[in-house]
């Protein structure tokens, strides 16, 4: 008499994951015939009971997932998210000018800029758009980081009429 015993093994695994933007998502993916999930720690996760979740951590996460199979075997695999840190985009501090003056913001924190379409803006995909503006009004720029990250910031700009010249009143002197 023979006894047969026969082995399964769960062939299994998960995405190697990646980095993304804080506030960004990454779907986590196994493959594999597996009949329960359960992802640790469950922070940022879609649904930690299913195979494959959108994970968007506050941080970099090593994420753990343990897979059971219909017999009952256990197994584990690992993915990292990893996020990249908060872009801090700054388009400057507030300014003033006179009507018909011109000014060049000055904006930073990456490596790309968008400023919004406006007509008294000149070179508007660039760190140092020069503006005209006619009356007092707020510029919004769209900066990209090096890592793609991407963040908004706006300066407001005010304009000063001229100044009325002031001379007193006219007055006349007859000789000495």
């Amino acid at each position: 008499n023979t006894d047969q015993v026969k082995v399964i093994m769960m062939n299994v695994s998960t995405n190697p994951g990646g980095f993304i933007c804080l506030g960004d998502s990454i779907q986590l993916t196994t493959n594999g015939f597996v009949s329960s999930y359960s992802w640790s720690p469950t922070v940022g996760l879609s649904n930690p009971s299913i195979p494959n979740p959108m994970a968007s951590p506050p941080n970099t996460t090593l994420y753990t997932v343990t897979f059971t199979d219909a017999f009952g075997c256990v197994d584990t695999d690992t993915v990292t998210v990893g996020v990249y840190p908060t872009i801090q985009p700054d388009a400057g501090p507030d300014a003033a000018l006179c009507i018909g003056d011109s000014l060049t913001l000055t904006a930073g924190g990456g490596v790309t800029y968008n400023w919004t379409t406006d007509p008294t803006l000149i070179n508007g995909n660039t760190a140092t758009p020069q503006v005209f503006p006619t009356s007092s009004q707020w510029y919004y720029v769209t900066v990209t980081d090096a890592n793609g990250c991407v963040g908004e910031d706006s300066v407001f700009i005010t304009v000063n009429p001229l100044p009325i010249p002031e001379a007193g009143n006219d007055t006349a002197k007859c000789g000495d």
